[in-house]
């Protein structure tokens, strides 16, 4: 139900679209489950992978870490959601400039909210991790900074297959660098594996406008 409803938000509807036809509505949403499920893939499966590899201990530890730094990486989305609207009337390039302007201002408010983050970690938790552990969490948050206004402008063109490829590329990187490197470098691993994909699905999203030609000579007007 909600693919269906977003599709119907952000994909385009046609009068055929309307009619009581349950497999076609169903054909068309299902990209969109796969979008959601390669998203849920690429943001919590090193949490999987970590439990097949360290001890309760570490796990308990890395869900309050990597359990924070989410929550960093889904604040750009909410304060950015109310200016959606005018944001995608703007053409590839000029999107694109904005985003890197967002990736600059995310990069530079990580290392406050990474000291916020440390600053509960020991306040709360009683957890103190290393600089290698709060690095990879800050990395692993400015990517969304920037393709939180870059995605929704894919999934309006219709690439909906594209970004759903890329999610499951991001859990694919996710695991695999959570295997190799946690085993070297304990939970920090599993926080690199999360920057890697996060990175991944920026790179992506960013390569794809960029290479598309210009839809327009010159922006939308709101």
């Amino acid at each position: 139900v909600r693919a269906v409803g977003i599709w119907i938000a952000v994909g385009r509807p046609g009068p055929m679209s309307w009619r009581w036809a349950p497999h076609h509505h169903l054909a068309e949403a299902f990209p969109f489950v796969l979008i959601g499920l390669g998203g849920l893939l690429a943001t919590r499966a090193d949490l999987y992978t970590m439990a097949w590899l360290v001890d309760d201990d570490a796990l308990g530890s890395y869900q309050v870490i990597a359990g924070l730094f989410l929550q960093l990486q889904v604040l750009p989305g909410l304060l950015v959601k109310p200016h959606l609207p005018a944001l995608m009337r703007l053409g590839e390039r000029s999107l694109i400039h904005h985003a890197a302007r967002r990736l600059l201002l995310g990069a530079l408010l990580a290392v406050p909210a990474t000291m916020i983050v440390l600053i509960v970690l020991r306040t709360f938790f009683h957890v103190a991790p290393d600089m290698g552990v709060l690095l990879a969490g800050a990395l692993s948050v400015v990517p969304a900074s920037a393709y939180v206004v870059l995605l929704p402008r894919v999934l309006g063109l219709g690439q909906e297959r594209r970004l759903m490829a890329l999610s499951f590329l991001a859990a694919g990187i996710l695991v695999v660098i959570t295997l190799v490197l946690v085993p070297f470098l304990g939970i920090a691993g599993g926080l690199w594996g999360t920057a890697c994909a996060q990175w991944t699905i920026l790179a992506g999203a960013w390569r794809f406008l960029m290479k598309r030609p210009p839809l327009w000579s010159a922006d939308r007007q709101p």
